[in-house]
C-alpha cells in the first residue's frame, strides 16, 4: 500500500511538473550554467536546439547555429551537423568549420572558442573559462560548410 501511494504521489508530481519542464523558457532557467546550440541552417531545424537527422542534413551543403555560454565555467559545446563525412573526408579536413565571432573583440578574446574534436556527425568547441567569458547573448556563430566536390559529397571510403 505503502509503495503504491509513494508511486502515485511521484507519478503526480511529474504529471505537474512535466509541462514547465518541456516550456522553452522553463527548460532554459532548468539548463542555466550549460552551454546551448541553437541551430539556424537547414531550416528544418531553425530555432531548435536539436542538430539535423541524417535525413534532414541530406541535400544541405551547411549547418549553422549560434552558441551561448552563459557562465564562465561553461567550456564545451557540441554541435551536431550529421553531413556524413566519411573517413577520406576527414583526412582531407572536411566539412570545413567556420567560428563567426559575434561578440565584442575584448570578450570573443575572453572566451577563446576553438575546434576540439571533428567526427563524420559532430564538432565539439570548447572555450576557456576566464573571468567574464560567459555572456547570455550567443557568442559564436558556427558555420559547418560541405566542400564543393566533383562527386557532388564527401569521399565515403
Amino acid at each position: 500500500m505503502e509503495i503504491t501511494f509513494i508511486a502515485l504521489a511521484a507519478l503526480l508530481v511529474l504529471a505537474l511538473a512535466l509541462p514547465g519542464l518541456l516550456h522553452p523558457h522553463e527548460r532554459r532557467k532548468w539548463r542555466y550554467g550549460a552551454v546551448t546550440v541553437t541551430y539556424e541552417c537547414p531550416l528544418s531545424v531553425q530555432g531548435t536546439t536539436t542538430g539535423p537527422t541524417t535525413a534532414q542534413a541530406f541535400g544541405t551543403n551547411e549547418v549553422s547555429a549560434n552558441i551561448i555560454a552563459a557562465a564562465d565555467a561553461d567550456t564545451a559545446a557540441t554541435v551536431t551537423h550529421n553531413l556524413g563525412t566519411g573517413t577520406a573526408g576527414l583526412a582531407l579536413g572536411h566539412p570545413w568549420v567556420i567560428l563567426e565571432p559575434l561578440l565584442s573583440q575584448a570578450l570573443t578574446a575572453l572566451s577563446a572558442w576553438t575546434i576540439t574534436t571533428k567526427t563524420a556527425v559532430v564538432i565539439t568547441l570548447t572555450k576557456l573559462a576566464s573571468t567574464g567569458s560567459g555572456n547570455a547573448g550567443a557568442q559564436l556563430r558556427v558555420h559547418v560548410v560541405r566542400p564543393p566536390s566533383p562527386l557532388g559529397s564527401f569521399p565515403t571510403t
